[in-house]
């Protein structure tokens, strides 16, 4: 049986304006009183998440960053966090790459932009983002970086992908969260080896979650769940690795997925 519901938030749970509408959200207080936890699995940082944590009673730990980190909203403090060895770091900030987009780089609670321009600017608007503008990357404590993210038009990102993919691969676990934004995060961190450290945290078996979501950064964690789930919006990607596929997009596929869950029996 289910006992932990895993969602996304951007372009999954979140409605196009980054809200959770007054539906979805008695959606999930319907699907909390069938007995399942809730909780986030989001590339956002702590600052802009809590608004969701708390307008939804989330209670228990919050996957951050793709994976890198892991909160207790209850405890306020976080329960696991991984950082990149400086070498990696400083790697990805010499490579060519970043002379074609902004450069955020997450450390421990401050976002740092390099190169900041309009190419980044939906990505700022999305995440609410607070940031400091850097001239020298290399000034900063490059020992406890976080995450490190290109953002830029999807026509750029599309052109460095693959080659950051190769040139820099042992330097970092690489994903395209969203059309405009690379991600880099520590090597072997994602959202579903998060997804079993917090299963460990909370004694819970992998076989017990479902996990929702819409993206290549959702893929580990939806592989690894007992139940994964895309919705409709989803990438095809996300949806050739889900067990359930939403026919709704966002949020509004949430009332549906009660449905598939009575029907197997996971609730």
């Amino acid at each position: 049986m289910i006992k932990l519901l895993v969602t996304d938030l951007d372009g999954t749970l979140l409605d196009k304006d980054h809200l959770v509408n007054r539906c979805v959200a008695s959606t999930l207080e319907k699907i909390r009183s069938m007995g399942l936890d809730i909780t986030f699995a989001t590339g956002r940082a702590l600052h802009a998440t809590k608004p969701y944590t708390e307008a939804l009673n989330i209670e228990k730990p919050v996957i951050l960053l793709n994976g890198a980190r892991i909160y207790d909203p209850v405890a306020d403090k976080y329960l696991v966090q991984y950082r990149f060895q400086k070498s990696s770091v400083v790697r990805i900030l010499n490579s060519e790459f970043t002379k074609r987009a902004t450069v955020g780089i997450f450390i421990e609670d401050e976002t740092y932009l390099w190169n900041v321009h309009t190419g980044a600017s939906d990505y700022i608007y999305r995440d609410a983002m607070t940031y400091r503008s850097t001239k020298d990357p290399f000034s900063l404590d490059l020992n406890s970086v976080v995450k490190i993210v290109f953002s830029s038009f999807p026509e750029v990102l599309n052109d460095i992908y693959e080659s950051c993919k190769f040139e820099l691969r042992n330097a970092a676990e690489i994903v395209r969260s969203e059309r405009d934004l690379i991600e880099f995060l520590p090597p072997g961190v994602n959202k579903g080896t998060a997804l079993e450290k917090l299963c460990s945290l909370l004694e819970i078996k992998m076989e017990n979650v479902i996990a929702v979501g819409d993206s290549l950064n959702d893929l580990q964690m939806i592989k690894k769940a007992g139940v994964g789930v895309a919705v409709g919006n989803a990438s095809e990607e996300v949806k050739r690795v889900s067990k359930i596929v939403l026919g709704a997009n966002r949020g509004e596929g949430f009332k549906e997925l009660i449905e598939h869950l009575q029907r197997l029996g996971e609730i």
